[in-house]
């Protein structure tokens, strides 16, 4: 089996990480009108896949998910899945709680030490946490997801080529793990790639 130098496995890998870009815009729950912003990530969530299954379901006064939040209330709490199914069910569209999933059913989220302090800092920086918190999450999602995290890329670090230097460890780690995508907001830094890029 012919083994591939860095540069090579870049341009192999390229073509499988080009960006999925939906129709449909973001909402998010931060900038809710309403005081249930903090809380309302499950009811955002849904209201994304309402506006994309169904367009123009929840036009009316104020930002689509707070319109949605707003059916989603009339039947229980914004946390309650019994409450979203009903909600999307009002919309006519089908929706079940499943929870008989088994992790090879699902497409499972790689991460590197390197990204884990990324999302750590932005949530320091965004107030999101206090700065004393003891903050765990890695450590579980690494010791409850076998393989998820990806380790070893930093050999491919110096063949990558990204507007900022500073992200080439994602790249380089969605190409060691073998990623189908990367999902990112950040589409400046994660420009559209080809195998010639």
């Amino acid at each position: 089996m012919e083994r591939l130098e860095p540069e090579g496995v870049v341009s192999a890998m390229l073509m499988r990480l080009s960006p999925i870009h939906l129709e449909e815009p973001y909402f998010s729950q931060r900038d809710s009108a309403t005081d249930q912003g903090l809380r309302m990530c499950f009811s955002s969530t849904c209201a994304m896949a309402a506006a994309y299954l169904k367009q123009g379901c929840l036009d009316g006064n104020g930002q689509p998910d707070d319109c949605y939040l707003d059916r989603v209330q009339r039947h229980g709490d914004s946390t309650d899945a019994a409450a979203q199914i009903q909600t999307l069910r009002g919309l006519e569209i089908e929706a079940e709680l499943r929870t008989n999933g088994r992790i090879e059913q699902f497409s499972i989220a790689h991460l590197s030490d390197a990204i884990h302090e990324e999302w750590f800092r932005a949530l320091l920086r965004n107030r999101l946490i206090s700065p004393g918190n003891n903050w765990s999450e890695p450590a579980r999602l690494n010791a409850h997801v076998r393989g998820a995290l990806v380790d070893g890329y930093q050999t491919l670090m110096p063949a990558m080529k990204l507007p900022d230097p500073e992200d080439c460890y994602v790249l380089a780690a969605a190409i060691q793990c073998g990623a189908d995508l990367i999902l990112t907001f950040n589409l400046n830094d994660f420009p559209e790639m080809d195998s010639s890029d």
